[in-house]
């Protein structure tokens, strides 16, 4: 836990450990998990509220990285590339983030009460976080959204200057109807970003008046293009002026926009409390094939956004074991396993395809071809192994315990076999033959059962924990 807290180069890792510990004891009611975790996971999690995360001290942080998203081609924030908008993340709060949070929270207070350990601070902290997140929810766009870090407005797009040679001086006085930090993008030239800079002259959000300089000589800066980001959130533009450019370049600049809908303004499906209005709602998107659900599986960028790209060579998309596992994780939460199965059922048909042709997996998947893309031979392009067991309930432990749940999500009967045990599932019941020929059939139940192989011909009943399944 202590190496999971920050990468190599220093940026903190994601909170999503307490879910997947909690997820896990789940499993294997291993009660040495979580008390050897939880300290640490606390201190993990309290980490996010430092003021190097957490600029404006709200108790909702922020990415410094857009890595830290597990995803750098969200077209919002990839920098460096020329179909992006190129926003620097740092200065959003994103609904994943708070959705991670908040989960984080709801697992650490359930180890708590499983370990007798009082967690009313806990609970002050997930209803904080709870109240966040319910201010990122857009009535207009019937989602969440993402939101500038110190005024919590979802700015939307808006032309300051077309694309054009680059002015000596520019004129505006044009006032914005949401105070927003602007983003500009020169194009031209070479390798070698210009030396000069563009002074912007406004007002700012609070209503003073302001002036920003901007360069171009940062790590933003491509082959024949750059942007350059605002740190004041303007409210109104008075003057463009320019130092130093040549006008063989061209200069376009426009305000940031936080509208643009990727799976980040879906992942508070996740949080248990979600209200089911809501929780519907982002369904909704999720099956809407002009949008997520697309030929092999849930896509990371909504269809309908400039920048989509179903391979993710060009702007965002394709398909990602993660978070079609992280989606249908909490689908199967709420009930809603068929769903969570036909979207796996169309990662797995477009990965057997591929398998067939390539003789191997590969880190993600076209959304709409059967394609492996990115990196090939990659573990995290694999068959989402642990979605497809918490689907079929099935779980063999290495002593060959046989585990099932209630849920059977499958639409057929399926054959699971591990640790030399054979299990056949289906609507109608369970036949389990393990490694010595003993065979046990058991009928479905609404409590999760455990068939361990009888050491004497009158040791043959399942057993049945005193616990219902979660």
């Amino acid at each position: 836990l202590d190496i999971g807290l920050t990468g190599a180069d220093g940026i903190l890792c994601p909170p999503m450990l307490a879910r997947w510990v909690w997820n896990t004891y789940r499993v294997t009611d291993d009660i040495a998990l979580i008390k050897q975790a939880f300290y640490p996971l606390v201190n993990f999690f309290n980490r996010w509220t430092e003021q190097d995360v957490d600029i404006d001290l709200d108790h909702l942080p922020e990415y410094q990285d857009e890595r830290q998203t597990g995803y750098i081609h969200f077209p919002t924030f990839a920098l460096g590339e020329r179909w992006s908008q190129n926003a620097l993340i740092q200065f959003a709060e994103t609904p994943d983030l708070a959705a991670h949070l908040l989960s984080e929270a709801q697992a650490l207070i359930a180890m708590a009460d499983e370990l007798g350990i009082a967690s009313h601070e806990l609970a002050n902290r997930a209803n904080g976080l709870k109240a966040l997140l319910d201010g990122m929810w857009r009535d207009d766009l019937q989602r969440y959204a993402y939101r500038d870090r110190d005024t919590d407005i979802t700015s939307k797009y808006v032309e300051i200057l077309p694309e054009s040679p680059v002015p000596e001086r520019l004129d505006l006085n044009l006032a914005l109807d949401q105070p927003a930090r602007l983003i500009f993008r020169l194009i031209g030239g070479t390798s070698t970003p210009p030396r000069g800079a563009i002074v912007v002259s406004g007002v700012d959000y609070t209503g003073n008046q302001v002036s920003e300089t901007l360069n171009f000589a940062d790590k933003n800066w491509g082959y024949g293009f750059g942007t350059s980001f605002t740190r004041t959130i303007f409210s109104q533009v008075e003057t463009i002026q320019t130092e130093g450019i040549s006008r063989i370049f061209k200069l376009a600049g426009h305000t940031v926009d936080y509208s643009r809908l990727d799976i980040n303004s879906l992942l508070p499906l996740i949080v248990p409390t979600l209200e089911p209005a809501r929780r519907q709602a982002l369904v909704d998107w999720l099956m809407d094939a002009d949008h997520f659900n697309r030929a092999n599986g849930i896509t990371l960028v909504s269809a309908q956004d400039a920048d989509y790209d179903p391979s993710s060579k060009q702007g965002g998309g394709g398909v990602w074991s993660y978070w079609l596992t992280v989606i249908g994780e909490s689908l199967i939460a709420h009930g809603q396993t068929d769903l969570a199965r036909q979207f796996l059922q169309k990662l797995l048909n477009a990965q057997v395809a591929v398998l067939k042709e390539k003789g191997q997996f590969f880190q993600f998947y076209h959304a709409d071809q059967a394609q492996g893309l990115g990196v090939s031979g990659s573990i995290g392009g694999t068959v989402p192994l642990y979605l497809l067991m918490r689907l079929i309930g099935v779980r063999i432990s290495k002593d060959r315990a046989v585990y099932i749940e209630p849920s059977f999500g499958w639409d057929q009967p399926i054959t699971w076999r591990q640790h030399g045990v054979t299990v056949v599932r289906s609507a109608e019941g369970v036949k389990i033959t393990f490694p010595s020929g003993h065979a046990a059939t058991v009928e479905n139940s609404e409590r999760l059962q455990v068939i361990v192989e009888p050491r004497s011909a009158d040791e043959q009943t399942p057993l049945t924990p005193d616990h219902d399944a979660e």
